[in-house]
């Protein structure tokens, strides 16, 4: 399932968050800069990852915070800084975030796992939330029965959103 969301990410009922981040152990504009001050202990992980070449485009990063009862996932959706986000390294991340969701965190009651995340490199990064709205749909046939993918926008991407899903069809909740 995909929903889609207008809200505050940080403040909604989510399992996990995540954002999608460079390789290179910046965190210094968008969505990132945020959990960068949120999260500094992620942050500062992070960085160690990168500078150590553990970060790879379409490769994740889990950092477990709440007592390890809510997670956030660090995406490498780009290499480097900038308009580098790329759909394959999106896609390559996600899915190994959605693994690792279903093989470690599933809510044993049988409830989806609710696996937030931004409009991820349709910023800063370049790509169209199109082409996250088509990776989450490629996850939907896989995980969907485990996973609910929610997007959450904001009133700086709020344009880009409606007009995607008045095209496509698709709805949105608030």
């Amino acid at each position: 399932m995909i929903t889609v969301e207008k809200g505050d990410l940080f403040e909604g009922a989510y399992n996990a968050i995540s954002h999608g981040v460079n390789c290179k152990g910046v965190m210094g504009a968008g969505i990132s800069h945020p959990f960068m001050v949120k999260y500094p202990d992620m942050y500062e992980d992070y960085k160690s990852k990168c500078i150590s070449g553990y970060a790879r485009p379409g490769g994740f990063d889990r950092y477990l915070y709440e007592g390890g009862l809510k997670a956030v996932f660090n995406l490498f959706s780009q290499d480097n800084p900038g308009a580098d986000a790329r759909k394959d390294w999106l896609l390559m991340s996600l899915l190994g975030a959605s693994h690792d969701v279903v093989v470690n965190a599933v809510p044993a009651d049988g409830s989806k796992f609710r696996f937030a995340m931004p409009l991820i490199g349709c910023g800063i990064g370049g790509l169209e939330f199109k082409d996250l709205y088509e990776t989450l749909g490629i996850l939907d046939v896989i995980f969907g029965e485990k996973i609910e993918y929610v997007v959450v926008y904001n009133d700086s991407n709020e344009n880009q959103v409606l007009d995607f899903l008045a095209q496509s069809g698709v709805e949105s909740t608030v």
